[in-house]
């Protein structure tokens, strides 16, 4: 099996294991989209074994996980969006 080589942006490039799991169940991806970003994004596997396992092809597998992506990217800023609220909630009533 040949690891994968994941090319992140920022956001994602520092994200612990347990950060990945959260944000994979966050972004509701679906099952099956789940299990792909699952086995790309943390155990590195390649877009070719994914899809060989799967019975599919790699341009499937890879329209999956760049959904994927965009998802998580969305579900990522909007908890960042609602944590900066929260914390301008905090400073306002600590005034």
């Amino acid at each position: 099996m040949t690891q994968a080589r994941i090319r992140l942006t920022p956001e994602l490039a520092d994200l612990s294991r347990s950060a990945w799991e959260e944000l994979i169940r966050e972004a509701n991806l679906g099952t099956e989209a789940s299990e792909i970003a699952r086995r790309y994004y943390i155990n590195k596997e390649c877009q070719i074994d994914i899809a060989i396992d799967k019975n599919t092809d790699r341009t499937q597998i890879s329209r999956i996980i760049s959904n994927s992506r965009r998802k998580m990217l969305l579900t990522l800023q909007k908890n960042i969006l609602q944590t900066d609220m929260s914390l301008t909630t905090l400073f306002l009533l600590a005034r």
